[in-house]
Formats: C-alpha cells, sequence, structure tokens
C-alpha cells in the first residue's frame, strides 16, 4: 500500500485517566490470549505510533501497518502507513486485515456506526477487531453528567484534552448494539481500572463497570 495524502484535521489517540500503559499491555494481552499467528494486523489510530511499536515487539503478525491523519512517524520505517482522515472510508481493499487494534479513538471520530462498518469491511472473515474507548458508565461520568450535563472528558470544546477531542460518547449498550447491527459476533467487553481511582482508595476494586475510567472490546467478524 502506498501513502496518501491527508486531510485537514488532526487525530491523537492518546490520552485519558487510565494509564496509556495499562490500556496497550490489556490490548496486548487480548492479542496473545488469542493465540494469532502471522497475517496481518492495522493500528487504526497510530497517532505517534506507540502502540505500533508495541506490535513490532510482539513479533506476532507478518506484517505491521499504521493508519492516522498524521504523517508516517520516522522511528516506523518497517510499518506500512495509510495518512488518511479515519472520518472516511479507508482506502484499503476488503477483507485484507486479520486483526484491528484501535485503542482511544472511536470518540474522536464522528460516525460511530460508520467506523465499525469499514472495520467490518476491511477485517478477514475471522477477523478480529479489539478497541478501547473511554467508560461512560462509571459513578464518576455519571456523577459529571448529572451536575454538569456532560459525561466526563466530553465537554463540547474540540479541543479538550488533545487535538481531536472526544466528540462521541458511547455507553457499552451503543457499543453491543453497533457490532450487532454490522454484523460482529463473539463480542467482549472488559474494564480497564481507574488509575486515579486506584491511587485514592487502594481498597476499592477499579475495574468494574461503576470504577473503571475505559473500556476495551473485542469482537471478531465471522468465519
Amino acid at each position: 500500500m502506498s501513502k496518501l495524502s491527508g486531510a485537514a484535521s488532526r487525530l491523537t489517540p492518546e490520552g485519558g485517566h487510565a494509564s496509556i500503559d495499562k490500556i496497550h499491555d490489556k490490548a496486548a494481552s487480548l492479542i496473545h490470549g488469542l493465540e494469532l499467528s502471522g497475517g496481518t494486523v492495522l493500528d487504526y489510530g497510530s497517532g505517534v505510533g506507540n502502540f505500533t511499536r508495541r506490535l513490532i515487539d510482539l513479533g506476532t503478525f507478518d506484517a505491521i501497518f499504521g493508519v492516522d491523519i498524521k504523517a508516517q512517524p520516522p522511528v516506523l520505517t518497517s510499518v506500512d502507513w495509510l495518512q488518511t482522515d479515519l472520518n472516511q472510508q479507508l482506502p484499503v481493499a476488503g477483507e485484507y486485515f486479520d486483526c484491528l487494534v484501535s485503542l482511544e479513538v472511536i470518540e474522536h471520530l464522528e460516525n460511530p456506526r460508520a467506523t465499525v462498518r469499514d472495520w467490518f469491511r476491511v477485517l478477514k472473515p475471522g477477523g478480529v477487531a479489539i478497541f478501547s474507548t473511554p467508560n461512560n458508565e462509571s459513578w464518576q461520568s455519571v456523577l459529571v453528567l448529572l451536575t454538569k450535563g456532560h459525561f466526563k472528558h466530553f465537554v463540547g470544546n474540540v479541543n479538550y484534552w488533545y487535538p481531536g477531542g472526544h466528540i462521541t460518547a458511547l455507553l457499552r449498550m451503543d457499543i453491543e448494539r453497533i457490532l450487532a447491527e454490522v454484523g460482529f459476533v463473539s463480542v467482549s467487553i472488559e474494564y480497564i481500572a481507574s488509575t486515579t481511582l486506584k491511587r485514592y482508595l487502594p481498597f476499592v476494586r477499579s475495574d468494574t463497570r461503576r470504577t473503571a475510567s475505559h473500556l476495551i472490546v473485542c469482537a471478531r467478524r465471522p468465519p
């Protein structure tokens, strides 16, 4: 695949109140647990390439691709790179990837249904999508919604936290519904502990639906 010219908007999928390292660790653990071997993987919303480098270190895949609005980071010369606006359909043939990983990206995009449909399109039959997003059903997020009228980290300012901003808040019900509508199966959702909560309340389990700051999803395109 050749590089493509980028669009005008910006996307940087790093950040949040769970350590980004914890999110990366969980995604890597899921890949390991799936016992994937060989094939192709796409880091969707690669940003500066932090998780792309992790994929290289895993040594699981024969070919690694990154896609983002940003130009290819110079350190990722071994990675096939697509530079394009993720709000548009990927310029990739259907049924191309064995695995797609998208960490802290979907909440930056305009249309999650269109995004997930495109993931389904570019995955091979039996391929796996793994993605994470803020957990908007924690007590903290619900409290912010009740007192301030918006989910935590979703304040209507597209420059809040980092360029691209959180613009699409998803509940677990939304995620499950979208995946089912598109045709994904074997959906699993896990919660990633809040670093902040663990620091101040170490005795509280911080990886549940009401305490975790993020969630991570694994879903498969049917064989």
